[in-house]
């Protein structure tokens, strides 16, 4: 229910690309976007899954698997 919603208004919002420079851009912008996120979650130290973050702190692991 939440995902159709999200893609209406994803479409809604941002217009359709319909030039291959213009796909290209919004191709190398969406890695770009993902190598931050990941340099940001990697830069933090948290491991690979929610039981290094158990290990490092006084978190159940139940509240970890949400961070």
């Amino acid at each position: 229910m939440f995902l159709g919603l999200f893609i209406v208004l994803y479409n809604w919002i941002l217009p359709s690309i319909d030039s291959l420079a213009g796909a290209t851009m919004a191709y190398i912008k969406g890695v770009v976007l993902i190598g931050y996120g990941i340099g940001l979650y990697v830069s933090a130290d948290f491991g690979a899954c929610p039981r290094h973050i158990k290990l490092s702190e006084s978190v159940r692991v139940r509240y970890a698997r949400f961070i």
